[in-house]
């Protein structure tokens, strides 16, 4: 079974994207990936999927750091969804250092609803974790794009993980469908998952200095931003958030 699978991870558990030339400009940002946290008003903007994400222009300045050297930050969200109105969302980031894993962790609540979901990255494994031990869900993105998906993780009346595999992210998506955690999340809280899952981790190496989002290339680096090592399973789930179905371009069945 993929090292993932600990009681460390499972006690860590228990705690808690082709546009129209008349949209390239803002889609330009889809990844946003930048040389700061702070990118000014706006933090994530879409045409294609008609979502908008404000309100963070702070969020380098709420930066903790903890004696290991990994780093918490946290923020209040404006997330505007096209036909769907706006809502704030809550967002806590941290991020291991590389030494401990490079572990990503998100947390959201929706400040209308009170939803909390949490979802977590481990660059080791390329695998991304979303819930909790009551009805979370493993992905792991194989080399060839596939995925394999984790069920039965979390019951009880099964003695070992169940892998279902998947071809691509379009029918990773659907297994999620399965999830009552997934399918009962927010379309305001996937959006602004989506969004911050566009960016590269913060550098999490020094104590009381950031000195911004690691190189792609760098040898320490914990790796690409998160929707980018699952870029077509994200572009799906973004898709859905956008309540615009087929008609969202991001996410086609193969």
């Amino acid at each position: 079974m993929k090292s993932l699978l600990s009681a460390s991870v499972l006690a860590l558990m228990a705690l808690g994207c082709d546009d129209g030339a008349d949209e390239s400009a803002a889609d330009a940002a889809v990844p946003p990936v930048t040389d700061k946290l702070d990118t000014g008003g706006t933090y994530f903007e879409s045409l294609t999927l008609g979502a908008k994400v404000t309100g963070l222009e702070e969020l380098g300045e709420s930066i903790e750091y903890a004696p290991d050297g990994s780093i918490e930050l946290d923020g209040e969200a404006v997330v505007e969804i096209e036909g769907q109105g706006k809502r704030a969302v809550l967002m806590l980031l941290s991020f291991d250092t590389v030494a401990n894993g490079g572990r990503q962790t998100l947390l959201t609540v929706d400040l209308e609803t009170d939803e909390e979901r949490v979802m977590h990255y481990e660059p080791e494994d390329n695998a991304l974790v979303i819930g909790d031990m009551e009805g979370g869900v493993f992905l792991f993105g194989n080399p060839d794009g596939s995925y394999d998906v984790v069920t039965s993780l979390f019951d009880e009346d099964v003695d070992d993980a169940l892998f279902e595999h998947a071809e691509d992210g379009y029918a990773a998506w659907q297994l999620l469908q399965e999830y009552n955690q997934f399918t009962s999340t927010s379309n305001f809280s996937l959006m602004l998952a989506y969004a911050a899952a566009q960016r590269l981790a913060p550098d999490a190496r020094g104590i009381g200095e950031l000195s911004g989002p690691k190189a792609v290339d760098s040898p320490s680096s914990p790796g690409d931003p998160i929707c980018r090592a699952f870029a077509d399973l994200c572009d799906c789930i973004a898709c859905q958030a956008s309540g615009k179905g087929a008609a969202c371009s991001l996410c086609e069945a193969p």
